[in-house]
């Protein structure tokens, strides 16, 4: 598999938390969503770059 950087501007996305075990409600449905976020940002931006090479 390939890689073609795509073009400016990136953006970084930075989450921070202090987990204890009472506070863990939630957390693995929000990971999930988090990851299907990337994973859709990540396709969008494959689309795009493939569309643009066109």
């Amino acid at each position: 598999m390939s890689f073609t950087r795509p073009e400016p501007p990136y953006y970084a996305v930075i989450v921070s938390s202090k987990l204890d075990a009472a506070h863990l409600d939630g957390y693995a449905p929000m990971d999930r969503r988090m990851a299907e976020l990337g994973r859709a940002t990540w396709a969008a931006s494959r689309r795009r770059t493939r569309t643009a090479a066109s």
